[in-house]
């Protein structure tokens, strides 16, 4: 996190919705364990930026959470990260989107604390 912003580096892959079960097996064997599940169902789209990278942008339901909008920056350098949060910001002026609108923590970290009060 940074300034509200997260940067990270992720290992991501999608899976037909059937197969959960045999990727969690597959995981499994490799030695991992799940530790949290997050289901989201959206809408993605491509917003260009001139002389930059476009962002990847999805509005997002994350159950049970409620509805987000997810922008982000696929950067092969580190030295980029600064431009992608100036591109960032003029996105969301152009949504209409205050920064103080943003969410500070993870999904996960939100999911555990919605769990923990469900079930407290």
């Amino acid at each position: 996190q940074c300034d509200g912003i997260e940067t990270n580096q992720e290992f991501e892959f999608t899976a037909p919705g059937g197969e959960w079960e045999r990727v969690r097996r597959f995981v499994e064997k490799l030695g991992y364990q799940v530790a949290i599940t997050k289901h989201k169902r959206g809408y993605a789209s491509m917003i260009p930026v001139p002389g930059f990278v476009p962002a990847h942008a999805e509005l997002l339901e994350v159950e049970p959470l409620g509805w987000f909008i997810e922008i982000e920056f696929v950067l092969e350098q580190a030295e980029a990260i600064s431009r992608a949060k100036e591109a960032l910001s003029q996105i969301l002026g152009n949504l209409g989107v205050p920064e103080t609108a943003i969410e500070p923590r993870a999904y996960n970290d939100m999911l555990r604390e919605a769990r923990s009060q469900a079930t407290g």
